[in-house]
């Protein structure tokens, strides 16, 4: 008995080494892809409400340097009178996400204005802990005129939450701007996606562990059938040996043993056939390591390509591409013919093959191949969302020959869903027939839950940028519409010179009629050379629109500007365009309040009149006073309309 279990551990060792290599290897893979994806998704994400607090903290420091600008009665060092400011509050305060908020306090940490406004007046020393994260932050704006940022926790409903703070000193006042956003609410839109990645590699980690599970329980069956194949011939041969031994031991004690020649001949010619079927044996043992160590090979890529594309599917934001890389990546690592995703048309009435990797589906695709929705396998897998597998194309009823893939035998579609709706098909097709095993089934129908939703993700980032963009567009052009009714159509033109500056106005005449105003008067060129000036023309753009022009001149026996000024003064005319911009929308924000309030005054006052004749009087001669109109009036009835 100790013979045999030696060989069985031998044979068991030789079966069980693989799948431990190959399943420590697979769990570090799934687990190393969930912690990546996870992070670098949650980093991204972190970076993007960073640099957004940080572009808030900086507006409201320019919009209360412009306000102040604006109204020169305001006292940016007179916190008491400031906090009463309205106007100026509601711009600065506006709230931020969920929990957010947005504040402005002194050097001596009083509250000045805060989204909550039972917060205002409030001393932040007396009311923050002194070794806090959060007194850190707001302390270190003292000493720094840069902008301090970092995170904090505080409690809200019974719960910690982590906020986000960015604080800035504002130029040339005693004022400081801060933002706060709780990153938990930022981020809780996008944590659908990381849990379906992670429940993915769960569900992939798991079948790996079945996949082992059954593989051991056929290593252990193998080894016992392999322990039992070896071990009796040498048994036997053992014991042979021993009667051998002990009939040779009666000759020396003189005994008459007959036919000891014939014996011996039977020996010889046994122990050969024992020694051919070890030689098989062994032969066969080792083709049956060599075809198990294939096999494990196989299904570590497998399971890498699995890996790969999930990893692939998060940076990957391009649907085309992504779809074209994971059909060569399936195709190449599981060796098959044909590999096509079809996606379903808007109105949900055909599978328009997008990716294909074999030369007949390169030829499908540039005709624009598509299926109607039930027709074909492909079609079938649409209407019913469940996959079909075709074993022998010849004998199937659904399967749709295709001319340009005459080589196919069998054929298996699996449908790409997101939460429960079919978005597209992934169509493989092979030259074996019965060429699908369950367990590369498994894999791949990871594989397909993983693109579907990876292409999902794709569509709704680029759907957001074309929102993104069409927002951007149409604010520009309103944007412009509103510079173009400022202007009139005329030119405000504003110089400095070595004397000062000073201003100008081109009428509406002087400007061609089919460009914006002040466009005409400057060259395409960055930078020429004009009546004896060097000459640099930058344009002020406002999200892809052109406000007008910054020219500046250097006499010619200056060196020309170089790339790092007109840089410089590139950048100086974003700021200036976006501060312009600013203080036009301020501006109609006042006026608009100034109407509304005007509005008000004529409506309380006409609402107080109880007969018709006094509604009309006070009427009249309220909205000429409001609107210093020399004559204003109101006509009743169809005579007095004509």
């Amino acid at each position: 008995m100790k013979f045999r279990f030696r060989i069985f551990l031998v044979f068991l060792l030789a079966g069980m080494i693989p799948v431990l290599i190959s399943s420590f290897f697979v769990h570090q893979t799934t687990k190393q892809t969930q912690q990546t994806y996870v992070k670098d998704n949650l980093s991204g994400l972190k970076k993007v409400m960073e640099n957004y607090v940080q572009d808030r903290v900086g507006q409201m420091g320019k919009q209360i340097q412009q306000y102040a600008i604006l109204h020169p009665e305001t006292d940016l060092a007179d916190r008491y009178t400031l906090s009463k400011d309205g106007d100026l509050a509601m711009i600065v305060t506006a709230p931020i996400g969920e929990n957010g908020y947005a504040m402005v306090y002194d050097t001596n940490f009083y509250i000045v204005f805060h989204t909550n406004y039972a917060m205002v007046g409030k001393d932040l020393s007396i009311n923050t802990q002194s070794d806090s994260k959060l007194w850190q932050i707001i302390s270190g704006s003292l000493t720094n005129s840069m902008l301090v940022d970092g995170y904090y926790e505080t409690r809200i409903d019974t719960r910690t939450r982590s906020f986000y703070l960015a604080v800035q000193r504002i130029t040339g006042t005693n004022l400081i701007a801060a933002v706060a956003t709780d990153s938990d609410s930022f981020l809780k839109p996008y944590e659908p996606t990381s849990q379906a990645l992670i429940r993915m590699t769960q569900d992939a980690r798991t079948i790996w562990i079945l996949l082992a599970i059954s593989e051991t329980i056929l290593i252990v069956i193998t080894a016992i059938v392999l322990t039992n194949l070896v071990a009796s011939p040498i048994e036997w041969m053992a014991s042979t040996a021993h009667q051998l031994l002990r009939y040779l031991a009666s000759i020396s004690k003189g005994m008459e043993i007959p036919n000891l020649a014939y014996e011996i001949d039977v020996l010889n010619h046994t122990f050969g056939i024992l020694a051919k079927q070890l030689r098989e044996q062994v032969n066969n043992l080792e083709n049956m390591v060599k075809e198990r160590t294939a096999e494990l090979a196989r299904r570590t890529s497998q399971v890498e390509t699995a890996a790969q594309v999930a990893r692939e599917s998060a940076a990957i934001l391009d649907v085309d591409q992504l779809l074209r890389q994971a059909t060569h990546l399936i195709a190449e690592r599981f060796g098959f013919y044909h590999v096509g995703i079809f996606l379903i048309d808007p109105a949900g009435e055909y599978a328009v093959l997008k990716a294909t990797n074999s030369e007949g589906g390169q030829r499908m695709l540039a005709r624009n191949h598509k299926l109607h929705v039930g027709q074909g396998v492909v079609g079938h897998v649409a209407s019913k969302k469940e996959i079909r597998i075709v074993s022998e194309v010849g004998r199937d009823s659904v399967h749709f020959k295709n001319a340009d893939l005459p080589y196919t035998r069998s054929e298996m579609a699996l449908p790409l869903q997101v939460r429960d709706q079919v978005i597209g098909v992934l169509d493989i097709q092979s030259t074996d027939p019965s060429a699908y095993k369950e367990e590369d089934m498994r894999i791949i129908q990871l594989l397909a839950d993983q693109l579907g939703l990876a292409i999902e993700n794709a569509r709704l980032y680029n759907e957001s940028q074309r929102a993104i963009q069409e927002l951007e567009v149409a604010y520009g052009q309103q944007a412009r519409r509103g510079w173009q009714e400022r202007l009139a159509g005329n030119s405000l033109v504003y110089t400095y010179n070595r004397l000062g500056v000073s201003s100008s106005i081109i009428p509406a005449a002087a400007n061609d009629e089919t460009a914006p105003a002040g466009e005409q008067a400057f060259p395409s060129q960055t930078t020429v050379l004009r009546d004896g000036f060097h000459e640099m023309n930058i344009p002020l753009m406002l999200r892809d629109q052109v406000l007008g022009f910054m020219t500046l001149r250097r006499e010619s026996d200056q060196s020309p500007w170089s790339e790092e000024e007109i840089q410089v003064v590139r950048e100086a005319a974003i700021q200036v365009a976006s501060t312009l911009e600013n203080a036009r929308l301020l501006e109609e924000i006042q006026q608009r309040a100034q109407q509304e309030s005007i509005i008000s005054q004529i409506s309380a006052r006409v609402q107080t009149s109880l007969d018709v004749e006094t509604v009309l009087k006070t009427a009249v001669r309220e909205i000429g006073l409001a609107l210093a109109a020399a004559r204003v009036e109101i006509s009743l009835g169809n005579e007095a309309a004509k």
